[in-house]
């Protein structure tokens, strides 16, 4: 089950949020656009009995700050949004005797899932998400999200994945690569 800890409950928390900031410790270009960890929601699963931690950081950014700080190529969005929610996954794994492809494929769902009850409490439609390249495969081949615009590790100038997430219930008949990028007429941030 999924704890939400909302930024005045971290201390809490905090065995389970520095298992979860590992990844972006150990990333300078993923903890570029989280430097405001204080501020984040996370949504966090401590796993004692099958052996993982994991979760999703979410984090209000304005969207010019994100541009000018990621350098994305050829993924302008046409919102009228200043802020969006965004986003970023980690899973550790603590034990070895994890069965990844089988409890992975259950988590990645299952945070999907989780990710849309967040995006209907705070009325967002779509998530800005910056990935390793890793978290990125698992959500595509264990995960099946629908990505609505796609900017992958090969495509990126800083190696990681972005993207627009849709947290609708029903998921998006269109899937665009960051060279055409859709006009968004729906609620991208709170």
């Amino acid at each position: 089950m999924f704890t939400t800890v909302l930024p005045k409950s971290h201390d809490l928390h905090r065995d389970s949020i520095t298992l979860f900031e590992k990844l972006f410790d150990n990333n300078p270009n993923l903890n570029t656009p989280f430097q405001d960890k204080e501020k984040a929601t996370y949504l966090i699963e401590n796993n004692i009995f099958e052996g993982y931690v994991g979760g999703a950081m979410l984090i209000k950014s304005k969207m010019s700050s994100l541009h000018r700080k990621m350098g994305y190529r050829d993924m302008s969005l046409s919102c009228h949004k200043e802020e969006v929610w965004t986003c970023s996954i980690n899973l550790q794994i603590q034990n070895a005797a994890f069965d990844f492809e089988a409890m992975g494929k259950i988590f990645y769902q299952r945070l999907y899932k989780e990710l849309v009850n967040f995006g209907i409490t705070h009325n967002v439609s779509f998530l800005y998400l910056i990935l390793d390249p890793g978290e990125y495969l698992c959500t595509e081949a264990l995960g099946f999200w629908p990505y609505v615009v796609e900017n992958r590790p090969q495509e990126s100038m800083d190696g990681l994945f972005h993207g627009l997430l849709s947290l609708a219930k029903e998921r998006p008949a269109v899937k665009t690569s960051s060279l055409k990028p859709p006009v968004l007429t729906d609620r991208l941030a709170a």
